[in-house]
């Protein structure tokens, strides 16, 4: 399920988190392999070499990651906009 933005919390037992804006991705890690895609299984790997480096060095030889990928802007520590992210894949 997509997330979406709402003006008000619905009432009752829910749990919520954040609407990150970036990519929903899949990462496979198999030894020295990492493979990254797309929501829609679209290969992605090639646009996010340093997130393949920082799999192979913090998570186990075998592993699936199911999560967003978003920037964070060195300088300031936020989050970039998902323009900025878009970039990576259509320059």
């Amino acid at each position: 399920m997509l997330a979406k933005p709402v003006k008000k919390l619905p009432e009752g037992e829910y749990l919520y988190e954040p609407k990150w804006d970036g990519f929903r991705s899949i990462i496979w890690r198999s030894g020295d392999m990492v493979e990254i895609g797309s929501r829609n299984s679209r290969p992605m790997t090639r646009y996010f070499p340093e997130l393949v480096e920082a799999i192979i060095e913090n998570f186990p030889d075998h592993s699936a990651i199911d999560g967003e990928i978003i920037m964070i802007d060195p300088e300031s520590g936020d989050r970039l906009n998902f323009d900025a992210l878009q970039q990576r894949i259509h320059p």
